[in-house]
């Protein structure tokens, strides 16, 4: 909220105040259906999971992935679903005939030139899931790319070496490719490779809608007496002539003069969007 001062014509100060709100489009369908034979699929997941070994490890990496899914700040959606792919790490090491969670580093003392072998904590599985291939020097190059997004992205985060607000879209993409990796991972890995698909795309809340104005008061109270300019309610669904089911807001003015409104809506996410994000949209006055 931001506060300014004018005069009127009778010398009598009028404050005029701005206001920026947000309001979240509630989605209550999705736009694929959902039929029996993908309900079929689901419990035949399930079953699996029951079934095999590793069973306890994927309904681990499941529930980090709903975690995430539900998640609307970025950045912690994307460690949530970074732990499902740790979680996952041995049945895909197993799968890839490596050892979970270790790897082997050659090198030499730089004294005596003596050659030694190490061995080292990496992801190993999930690396070779990522990159499709054991060898990351032949892997392709987007690939390369996705691991090195979210391998490094971890880094920084776990070890505090960037600021948050220096992140700009790096957590939003980081989180697209760690929920397609998690999600294909959870279906291969659970003898239902069909489930995965070559295009991810993410489900989650609707867009952000911003309700923007003024208004204009000779007076303030006191500070104990503030609240929100204007109350809004919920955001539902309502039948349209023209359009089948529109959003609906309804707004309540509790006598604020010379009260403007205008509503816009974000088009990027919401956790790293900016004033230039901001995007005109249709709208009517009942």
């Amino acid at each position: 909220m931001r506060r300014r001062e004018i005069f009127g014509l009778g010398a009598e100060k009028v404050d005029e105040c701005e206001f920026l709100m947000f309001k979240r489009l509630p989605l209550k369908h999705w736009s694929k259906p959902i039929t029996q034979q993908t309900v079929a699929k689901a419990k035949h997941l399930l079953a699996h999971w029951d079934g095999l070994e590793s069973g306890h490890r994927l309904r681990r990496a499941a529930l980090q992935y709903r975690e995430a899914i539900g998640n609307l700040d970025d950045t912690t959606a994307f460690q949530e679903a970074y732990i499902g792919l740790e979680s996952m790490e041995p049945p895909l090491a197993k799968a890839a005939g490596l050892p979970p969670g270790t790897e082997e580093v050659k090198g030499s003392c730089e004294s005596c030139g003596h050659q030694f072998t190490r061995k080292r904590t990496s992801l190993v599985g999930v690396r070779a899931f990522v990159l499709d291939s054991i060898d990351p020097e032949s892997a392709e190059a987007g690939r390369k790319a996705d691991w090195k997004l979210i391998n490094s992205l971890r880094n920084d985060l776990m070890h505090g070496l960037a600021d948050p607000e220096k992140l700009a879209d790096r957590p939003h993409k980081a989180l697209l490719a760690a929920m397609h990796y998690l999600h294909a991972s959870i279906c291969v890995a659970s003898h239902a490779a069909d489930l995965s698909t070559g295009r991810y795309q993410l489900a989650r809340g609707g867009p952000v809608y911003l309700v923007g104005g003024n208004y204009k008061t000779t007076s303030w109270p006191a500070l104990h007496e503030w609240g929100t300019a204007i109350e809004i309610t919920d955001v539902t669904w309502v039948p349209h002539k023209q359009y089948g089911f529109v959003p609906e807001m309804n707004f309540k003015n509790e006598g604020l003069k010379d009260l403007e409104i205008g509503i816009a809506v974000l088009g990027e996410p919401f956790s790293f969007a900016t004033m230039h994000s901001i995007q005109a949209t249709r709208f009517e006055r009942d």
